[in-house]
């Protein structure tokens, strides 16, 4: 069950917002929340252990860039996603 705090802070924009620079723990791995997207219910972290290259226009690859992932917040009703069952703030 999400928490009544949880509930109230997936629609609030300034509460998200200052989740920005949190670190997180999802499914084992650990993560730092670079954006939040109100629009679309969505957070942006970058995994503090796994690297990715990163290609040119041309394919090659010229740098490491951290892997990025995606979590959807809220769902199209504006409840919390099930995310937060496996989420724990660092």
């Amino acid at each position: 069950m999400i928490p009544v705090a949880i509930q109230e802070m997936v629609n609030n924009t300034e509460k998200m917002h200052q989740m920005i620079g949190q670190h997180i723990r999802y499914l084992n791995k650990a993560y730092k929340i670079i954006d939040v997207v109100m629009d679309d219910g969505v957070m942006v972290a970058v995994d503090l252990h796994a690297t990715s290259m990163q290609n040119d226009v041309y394919g090659r690859a010229t740098r490491v860039v951290p892997d990025e992932k995606t979590f959807l917040f809220r769902d199209h009703s504006g409840s919390p996603s099930h995310i937060w069952d496996d989420i724990t703030f660092l």
